[in-house]
């Protein structure tokens, strides 16, 4: 069975990385989520705190390319 979302090579579980980003892009926001190193100015991102402390963790630095 297959669907529309893209999955990681190494598992079947979705590319949370283009997932957030594609979710950024609908909300009408820059889709940026995990390549901010240290600091975001997006103060009003709903993903900012998640996406700074997986940049750091590097929890998505395989998948930190813009898609």
């Amino acid at each position: 069975m297959t669907n529309n979302m893209e999955f990681n090579a190494n598992s079947h579980r979705p590319d949370l990385t283009r997932l957030i980003r594609s979710v950024q892009r609908l909300e009408g926001n820059p889709d940026c989520f995990g390549s901010a190193c240290k600091s975001c100015e997006r103060q009003d991102c709903t993903w900012r705190e998640y996406s700074l402390k997986a940049s750091q963790d590097n929890v998505f630095n395989k998948y930190n390319t813009k898609s």
